[in-house]
Formats: C-alpha cells, structure tokens, sequence
C-alpha cells in the first residue's frame, strides 16, 4: 500500500496491551500492520520500541528491532 508503513505486528500488539494510544492501523493481517508515517502516536511506538530493542533492557525484545528496522528501510525513522 503506497505512502503506509508495514510493520511487523507482534510489538504493535505488545505496545498496545501496555499502552491505551498507537498508531492507528490503517490495513491488518496476522503478520503486518499499515500504519501512516504522520500518525501522531507513531513516535511514542518507535520510543518504546528503542527502549525495548536496547541489550541492556531487562525485558524481552518481543519483535521491537524487527519493527524499528522495516520503519527504518521505509524511510520513516525519525
């Protein structure tokens, strides 16, 4: 889908459960979510996903490099 990001869902799901905002998605399968580059709530999942991806987190990773890597080879890091 032209002008979305496709992100894997797993940490989109774990985010959701420990925060009541997100990206709202724009398409869904059991693997990927679309999501709009310039939804608000976009930064706060990338934050969260830093936190989670980071080796010295004392959680699991659940998905967040994946998901910080396909937003970063769409170009939509920021």
């Amino acid at each position: 889908m032209a002008g979305l990001l496709r992100i894997p869902a797993r940490f989109y799901w774990d985010h959701m459960d420990r925060f009541s905002a997100g990206p709202f998605p724009v398409r869904r399968t059991e693997r990927h979510i679309w999501i709009r580059p310039n939804d608000p709530h976009l930064p706060d999942l990338l934050s969260d996903a830093r936190y989670y991806a980071d080796p010295a987190a004392q959680d699991h990773d659940f998905g967040a490099r994946a998901l910080l890597r396909a937003v970063a080879q769409q170009g939509g890091a920021r």
